[in-house]
């Protein structure tokens, strides 16, 4: 996994001069909500695709399966925790009296 440096900010607003602004500032909610979908789903088959190949005997690393595992299961209650709260937003939303 490769981690990029995290650069200072020097203009808050892109100029004509620096070029398009940041793909990843001009997508939507709708946008970011169903990559993260997409994102959870990826973990899930990739940990199925470890499993099988941990009971056919492919697998070189019980380690990798365990860490596949673990993380599509992190991330599938990191999803179920932000549609709770979304949820519980939108009831809110609805008893609030105008």
């Amino acid at each position: 996994m490769n981690i990029t440096p995290l650069q200072p900010v020097a203009n808050a607003t892109p100029s004509a001069a620096q070029g398009p602004a940041d793909p990843v500032h001009s997508r939507t909610f709708g946008q970011m909500l169903r990559d993260a979908v997409q994102a959870v789903d990826d973990a899930q088959n990739e940990a199925d695709e470890q499993a099988t190949k941990l009971v056919t005997g492919e697998a070189e690393n019980l380690h990798d399966v365990i860490i596949a595992t673990e993380e599509a299961g992190i991330m599938l209650s990191l999803a179920q925790q932000v549609r709770n709260r979304a949820v519980e937003a939108y009831q809110e939303i609805m008893r609030t009296q105008i």
